[in-house]
């Protein structure tokens, strides 16, 4: 963009003086400049001053194309989300996709570490790996219906996918399994797309068979210029078939008219993009607190099963003499719920060594401590504590499923382990981690 706008000017400075003659300069032709889509005729000013005008507004833009890269350089982990975040309306639903860019990586590691964290460190390169930043390009898919209707977007690589300048359509590599079931209420997950370079629009195929293009700001910004430098440069191309000594206002007033409207568009956007952010935080805070109040709810009330259960009273018959129960017989090991819950229990301590205790024999042959336990966890990205408020949720027969909120930059997210249990002579294990 930058190299464009400096060409385009100089190169118009060179064909200007190369075609008008200079005895011509000062006389005054008028012109007709569109606006709105409404060409008039506009009254331009004497043009002896023509090549002074054209060479200071050349300097201008030159200077503005030069530095505009360097607020960049120092923009916050906000500023550049922002600028990578866009969102659509749907039939019955809305929808906001945010691309993590590379360039997030620095700023967040100061943020999070101060101005001498390092942005090539252990932090930067454990928030790269979450993200998969050295092979994929990471986007937070948001899904917020409105209505009792569901959302269905499975199957999702057929209807989410990147869409290049080119044309190339790029589908998701992996991504969430919450999206392969009916959504409704709020729903985010994280979509991998393979690595791609150059610039890309998200499209989302809605069940209607809507198109929904996602803009992302930076972008649209960028597309507004490219057509304002568009604009410049084919009303330069008309003028210069007509008398030279106009072209000094024309040039003064498209420059400033074109200005104003960029501006006045811009700020309109970014006053609706503020105003909706704000809706969808204040509804994405409602939900949040009716999932930790809900979450809290079923722990209590779990809690209190757990010990009803451990309290049955004993009875006796009226007149008969009281004899001691005679032992219940008891599986050896552990119980089917009690590993599971022991596990989930150390799991949110980070107690590796107990929880490497819990797993079957052939388990352990391949995972032989807690620390290769712990590699293993990495390796699938999950957490090292669970948090506080995770829960068991049976799914019956041998396996159970671990719910719990992970929370990433400024998203929560509701993820799950599916943990397989496994039967042997000496009791209940944790077969598998899934």
């Amino acid at each position: 963009m930058k190299a464009d706008i400096l060409y385009h000017c100089l190169w118009y400075l060179f064909w200007y003086y190369k075609q008008v003659p200079l005895d011509e300069k000062n006389k005054a032709p008028r012109l007709l400049y569109v606006s709105d889509g409404t060409p008039r005729e506009v009254s331009c000013m004497t043009g002896k001053f023509l090549g002074k005008t054209l060479l200071h507004l050349a300097a201008a833009l030159a200077l503005s194309a030069l530095l505009g890269g360097a607020a960049w350089a120092g923009a916050s982990v906000e500023d550049i989300l922002n600028g990578r975040t866009a969102f659509h309306w749907g039939d019955n639903f809305l929808c906001w996709v945010v691309h993590y860019p590379e360039e997030m990586v620095k700023p967040w590691v100061r943020k999070q570490a101060g101005a001498g964290g390092d942005p090539a460190g252990e932090m930067a390169r454990e928030l790269r790996k979450s993200l998969r930043l050295d092979d994929s390009t990471p986007v937070l898919l948001s899904v917020h219906g409105f209505t009792a209707e569901p959302v269905v977007l499975s199957p999702l690589p057929e209807r989410f996918y990147l869409k290049t300048p080119e044309g190339e359509r790029i589908r998701p590599r992996s991504y969430e399994s919450i999206f392969d079931e009916p959504l409704t209420g709020l729903a985010q997950g994280l979509v991998f797309f393979p690595r791609v370079e150059g610039p890309f629009t998200p499209v989302l195929e809605s069940p209607s068979g809507r198109q929904m293009v996602f803009e992302f700001p930076e972008e649209r910004e960028n597309r507004i210029r490219k057509e304002e430098a568009k604009k410049l440069e084919e009303r330069y191309d008309r003028a210069s078939r007509a008398d030279a000594a106009k072209m000094e206002a024309l040039l003064a007033q498209a420059k400033s008219e074109a200005a104003e409207e960029v501006e006045s568009l811009w700020e309109e956007e970014l006053k609706k993009l503020r105003i909706k952010l704000e809706e969808v935080a204040a509804q994405r805070d409602m939900l949040r607190r009716r999932l930790d109040e809900a979450l809290a709810q079923a722990a209590a009330a779990s809690r209190r099963a757990l010990e009803a259960a451990e309290k049955k009273p004993g009875t006796a018959g009226a007149g008969t003499e009281t004899k001691p129960a005679e032992p219940a017989q008891k599986e050896p090991g552990w119980g089917r719920d009690q590993v599971a819950m022991l596990f989930v229990t150390d799991w949110k301590k980070g107690d590796f060594d107990s929880m490497q205790g819990y797993l079957s024999p052939a388990l352990r042959e391949e995972i032989k401590s807690g620390e290769n336990l712990r590699e293993l966890f990495r390796e699938k990205v999950l957490p090292e504590k669970l948090p506080a408020d995770a829960r068991i949720k049976d799914e019956g027969g041998e396996a159970v499923k671990v719910v719990f909120a992970s929370k990433m930059l400024f998203v929560r997210t509701l993820r799950s382990v599916d943990l397989g249990l496994f039967r042997g002579d000496a009791g209940w294990f944790v077969g598998s981690i899934d």
